[in-house]
């Protein structure tokens, strides 16, 4: 191992924990509409670099609403998480801010993004709504990561495809 190594190459991920979720529908299941709607994925990062136990602390904050096609201020259901991931890094490693930044905004969710989609999943089925899996996390390029005040939208109603996406009501 080099100091001038990757930090993403360095890191070891010691734990991941839910700090936080909320779940809510505004309509019964028989409400939905029979077509797709239209996912939002809102996602945000803080981070602390913890010098003196060589780690760094990265919380992970999803949201995610399904709304009409025709009418984006319309929410079927919202799924709200915050997580807390915590990564060590070896003693010679110098860490750099920018570094943690970037690490922040993309490894991060890249790696929390799975529990999330389960918890999405099983949250819906409490709701009594069955929709296929939310699509798969696609990290997003250098320029368009969002900093620590914005969260960035990473999927929109025009990303995500009515096939593989759609809302089937229970029986």
């Amino acid at each position: 191992m080099s100091v001038v190594d990757p930090l993403w190459k360095v890191v070891k991920l010691e734990n991941l924990h839910l700090i936080k979720s909320t779940a809510f529908t505004n309509y019964f299941p028989e409400e939905l509409p029979p077509e797709p709607p239209g996912l939002r994925l809102f996602i945000s990062c803080s981070y602390k670099i913890l010098p003196k136990t060589r780690k760094i602390e990265i919380m992970v904050t999803f949201k995610l609403q399904a709304v009409d096609a025709e009418e984006a201020e319309k929410i079927y259901f919202q799924i709200d998480s915050k997580y807390r991931v915590a990564y060590g890094y070896p003693d010679d490693y110098v860490v750099q801010k920018d570094d943690v930044r970037d690490f922040a905004d993309r490894n991060a969710p890249f790696n929390v993004y799975p529990y999330f989609r389960e918890l999405v999943h099983s949250e819906l089925g409490r709701m009594g709504i069955n929709m296929e899996p939310i699509p798969l996390f696609r990290v997003p390029p250098k320029l368009e990561i969002s900093d620590n005040k914005k969260a960035k939208q990473l999927i929109d109603k025009e990303k995500v495809s009515k096939k593989k996406t759609s809302i089937k009501k229970k029986n």
